[in-house]
C-alpha cells in the first residue's frame, strides 16, 4: 500500500487522502520535478571528479525516478476514483483492469 508524507510529518495511506489532496500533491512534484537538476557532464581529466559528477548524476535520477513513481501512484488512485471507487476501500488486481479497460473503451469511443 502507497503512503505519503505531508509537510508536516504525517504519514497518509493514498487510499485515505482527498481527491483535491492528491491533485495538490501532484502539482507540488511535478514543480519540484521541473527544479531538479538534469544530468551533469564532466569534460575535465580527473577521474575522481568524473566519480564524483557520475554519482551525483545518479543520485538525481534516483531522485527523479521516485517522485515520478509517486505521481503514477497518484494518478492510479485518481484513475481508480473515476471509475467509481470509493476514497478509503481497496479493489483486487483483477478489478482494477477491469476497470482501466472500461475507461479505455470509454475514452477510445466516445
Amino acid at each position: 500500500m502507497k503512503k505519503w508524507k505531508t509537510l508536516s510529518g504525517e504519514i497518509l495511506n493514498i487510499k485515505d487522502m482527498g481527491t483535491s489532496h492528491i491533485n495538490n500533491c501532484i502539482k507540488m512534484l511535478k514543480r519540484l520535478l521541473a527544479s531538479e537538476p538534469m544530468e551533469a557532464i564532466y569534460t575535465g581529466d580527473s577521474e575522481a571528479a568524473e566519480q564524483a559528477v557520475d554519482c551525483e548524476n545518479n543520485q538525481n535520477h534516483q531522485k527523479r525516478e521516485s517522485i515520478n513513481e509517486t505521481i503514477d501512484s497518484f494518478k492510479s488512485e485518481l484513475r481508480l476514483r473515476e471509475a467509481g471507487k470509493p476514497i478509503g476501500e481497496d479493489y483486487p488486481l483483477k478489478t482494477i483492469q477491469r476497470w482501466e479497460v472500461e475507461r479505455f473503451n470509454k475514452e477510445e469511443f466516445n
